[in-house]
């Protein structure tokens, strides 16, 4: 159920006005206090990698949208793929078939975020693993979901539970690496 904007009087400085959140609940979309678009991660991880992407990294997305805008400004190669035509906002390869989807990843990248078709998650995260620079990390949405079984022997894992933008509820964004990684881990 959506509580109405502007029913709830909290303070100023409350993490909800800080972060942008009212807005980005009114519109229904990632945006910060800014109205820029946001990656629809948890904030705590947001802001993690705030601190941490860098203008000489490669990033590819499994999914695209409003996350593709806001890593664009910050990394130095990004590509993308997507399946619904209607998430497709900065030209990302369209790819309708698991197959065309999941096989779309053919070279080695500093991070793998696995954000898209929920079926075919557990399929692109086997993918992405042989796919990462020596440094690489794969970032992974929503793995609270149960259907979510994956192996990820060799990797350490790291939780950023939290709200996130537009919804009112916690979610979780994962961060598998190894040692010597991209993001300093």
């Amino acid at each position: 159920m959506r509580i109405p904007y502007g029913t709830m009087k909290l303070p100023l400085n409350s993490f909800l006005q800080k972060s942008g959140w009212y807005k980005s609940y009114r519109k229904g979309l990632p945006t910060g206090k800014d109205g820029k678009p946001l990656i629809w991660f948890t904030y705590s991880m947001i802001k993690f990698l705030e601190e941490r992407l860098k203008k000489d990294m490669k990033v590819f997305e499994y999914g695209s949208g409003y996350g593709s805008m806001w890593l664009r400004e910050r990394v130095n190669t990004l590509e993308s793929v997507e399946h619904d035509k209607q998430w497709n906002l900065t030209n990302a390869v369209l790819a309708e078939t698991r197959s065309l989807y999941v096989g779309v990843l053919k070279f080695e990248w500093d991070i793998i975020i696995i954000d898209g078709k929920q079926e075919w998650r557990v399929e692109c995260f086997n993918k992405a693993k042989k796919h990462l620079t020596e440094r690489g990390v794969i970032i992974f949405d929503d793995l609270n979901n149960p259907d979510y079984k994956i192996n990820y022997e060799g990797f350490k894992r790291l939780d950023f539970w939290g709200m996130r933008p537009a919804v009112a509820f916690e979610g979780v964004t994962t961060i598998f690496y190894k040692p010597n990684n991209c993001l300093g881990i």
